[in-house]
């Protein structure tokens, strides 16, 4: 059975539950790998953490996840790169066993970041199947070039292989038990769950398709029910979801919402979501209300029609009207979030933006919502 840490050394504040360990766990179990975790989250000295986990044990694997690439912050401009890259050379100091990389933020410049971080391997998009396939071929000495998502070393350079998308309703519901989900939340942060992957958008800025492609896959309405229910069982009571869009498609949000409310879950959690103002409309915002959901961010963009057109999106300004009007009717609290100075911006468009329909104030530290 071959042994596998994996390592989540995301610095970030508030910290942010690593959710992927917590699926590539389940999947390195369900296919006969032994998982382990180092979480360097809460590690006031790195490097003794390090130490300390790799005294007692000798994994044939180490998996590490880069979430981030930066913080997507104009004031802070923090690249997670550097951290990473400090972390990597930490690991080869106390292990031997090859190191790979995989993660949203290292999926989308797989090959580049592999030669940056110094990583043996590294899994482009999906791990859940590729990765305990790497396990097991290097516990055997097996070849391992063919593996779907795969980056590794040459003679030719770095290749990559394509990825193959793993199945969602393959998955059995997700445990969530594999990481301290519960002291993350008690931190400041939230827990997240997953209702789909991919997304079929057109967006020019968005780097979700590039991480998990264009095609959408659903995760079973009661599967995702299930994972809730699991957080909430551990205490874990304010959420938010991890998809591109929650209401794409809309069919399968309102099912979602009707597999938590049967469950009784709208009572017992309070979550966020993503969506898109395309397919939103006030009976999906009466359903999510149900299912216990009382936020959404919108990513509005623009208050210009032609502006949205060059960014590839396909709502309109007046469907903003639409969406404020149906979540206002519900109790849902709106953000807009907005995209100003994109190609093809004029003074025209930034001066029409501000009329939308305001929102309600919204802030949050992941526990209080103000309306």
């Amino acid at each position: 059975m071959p042994i596998v840490t994996l390592v989540n050394a995301n610095e970030m504040r508030p910290p942010v539950g690593p959710i992927a360990l917590d699926y590539l766990a389940a999947a390195l179990e369900l296919q006969g790998c032994q998982p382990l975790l180092l979480d360097l989250t809460w590690a006031d000295d790195a490097e003794s953490a390090v130490a300390a986990h790799f005294r007692d044990r000798s994994p044939d694997l180490v998996g590490f996840t880069l979430r981030n690439t930066d913080d997507c912050y104009l004031a802070g401009r923090y690249s997670c790169v550097p951290h990473a890259r400090r972390i990597v050379s930490l690991l080869r100091r106390y292990t031997e066993a090859p190191l790979v990389v995989g993660g949203c933020g290292y999926s989308l410049w797989p090959e580049l970041l592999l030669d940056e971080l110094g990583a043996d391997f590294g899994i482009a998009g999906d791990g859940e199947e590729a990765f305990p396939q790497l396990a097991h071929a290097l516990a055997r000495g097996a070849e391992v070039t063919k593996i779907p998502g795969l980056v590794f070393r040459a003679e030719s350079g770095i290749r990559r292989n394509a990825p193959r998308p793993v199945d969602l309703e393959s998955l059995p519901p997700a445990r969530r038990d594999f990481t301290d989900n519960a002291r993350y939340w008690r931190e400041g942060g939230q827990g997240g769950f997953e209702t789909k992957r991919g997304c079929s958008g057109r967006c020019v800025y968005c780097a979700d398709p590039v991480v998990k492609g264009r095609s959408v896959r659903l995760r079973p309405p009661e599967a995702v029910a299930q994972e809730v229910a699991n957080l909430a069982a551990q205490g874990v009571t304010d959420l938010h979801t991890c998809d591109a869009e929650f209401n794409l498609p809309r069919e399968h949000a309102l099912a979602v919402c009707e597999a938590l409310t049967a469950r009784g879950l709208g009572e017992r959690v309070r979550w966020w979501a993503y969506c898109t103002p395309e397919q939103f409309d006030g009976e999906l915002a009466r359903a999510m209300r149900r299912a216990g959901c009382v936020g959404i961010d919108f990513g509005a963009d623009h208050g210009c029609d032609e502006q949205l057109a060059q960014l590839g999106r396909r709502h309109r300004a007046a469907d903003l009207e639409r969406v404020a009007a149906a979540c206002r009717r519900h109790g849902l609290v709106f953000m807009f979030d907005l995209l100003l100075g994109g190609p093809g911006e004029t003074h025209e468009g930034i001066r029409a933006t501000p009329r939308v329909p305001r929102p309600c104030r919204h802030q949050s530290s992941g526990r209080e919502t103000g309306a």
